[in-house]
């Protein structure tokens, strides 16, 4: 019960970090969209193995924004709609919440280098 606490206070907070640079890109890169408020919001639900972060606009989803894997906590780019990419791009129990995971500018999730 207790690690199923910590995991949802963690994606609770990762999901929190990358509400705010996606805020602050949209306030900045798209002002009419934002003062119309048709904004990018963050949400996510578990599934049997990840769990889903999902883009919505207008309360209604519409892309996978990042996988997180329930029991280790990495943060994965989507390779689909029901499958992560190979390699990890952050954890949400780092010291910095994930935030490694994405990019500071527009809340995207980092591509490999």
């Amino acid at each position: 019960m207790e690690n199923t606490q910590n995991i949802t206070e963690a994606v609770n907070g990762f999901v929190a970090k990358n509400q705010e640079v996606f805020d602050a890109h949209a306030q900045e890169q798209l002002p009419r969209l934002w003062a119309d408020g048709n904004t990018t919001k963050l949400e996510w639900a578990m599934a049997k193995k990840y769990i889903k972060v999902w883009t919505c606009r207008q309360g209604r989803r519409e892309s996978i924004h990042a996988f997180i894997d329930a029991t280790t906590g990495d943060v994965y780019m989507p390779a689909g709609l029901n499958k992560p990419a190979k390699h990890s791009r952050g954890n949400v129990f780092s010291d910095r919440n994930g935030a490694e995971s994405f990019n500071p500018q527009n809340g995207y999730i980092n591509y490999l280098r």
